[in-house]
């Protein structure tokens, strides 16, 4: 217990301490900074203050993330061995329930198509560190209803498992 109350106490202090941009800005806080970039980068929502209000609500999500995260990504291939385990991508969402039929079609897919290929759902255990926050709160900003997660560039994971997402495993609209 005393170790899960230094981590958010430091995550905590990080996300209030001096930020710096990977593109080198500097900024009192994450906070501050996530209130300035979503000053122009508000497509997702009705409004500044709605996009601000998202905000707190999210930074206080981050604060509260556990150490360790499982995270989900959804592949299209034919079989599980065509998963190219060394290359998954960067977008990773914690909700299984955010795959369904709409959240196919988002990325393309035809309704026959989602009907007729085979999808993958990859299972990844990841520290919460190798998640790049920064571009996580631009892709939120853009698509807040995905609620996905992006990883740091060669970020670090353990694979958990790869299964078949079935059918009957989707919602359909």
């Amino acid at each position: 217990m005393k170790l899960r109350k230094f981590i958010a106490t430091t995550i905590r202090e990080y996300l209030n301490e001096q930020f710096t941009t990977s593109y080198g800005k500097q900024y009192k806080s994450f906070k501050e900074w996530a209130y300035e970039y979503a000053k122009t980068n508000t497509e997702g929502f009705n409004s500044y203050k709605d996009t601000k209000e998202y905000l707190d609500w999210f930074i206080d999500v981050i604060d509260k993330l556990p150490t360790n995260m499982r995270l989900y990504r959804i592949l299209q291939v034919d079989k599980r061995s065509d998963v190219n385990k060394k290359n998954l991508g960067k977008h990773f969402t914690d909700n299984m329930d955010n795959f369904d039929d709409g959240f196919l079609q988002s990325l393309g897919f035809s309704r026959s198509e989602i009907q007729e290929k085979k999808f993958y759902i990859v299972t990844i255990l990841i520290d919460k560190n190798q998640i790049d926050f920064e571009n996580t709160i631009a892709t939120r900003l853009t698509h807040p209803y995905e609620n996905e997660y992006t990883l740091k560039e060669n970020a670090i994971y353990k694979i958990i498992e790869v299964e078949q997402f079935l059918p009957e495993d989707r919602v359909n609209f």
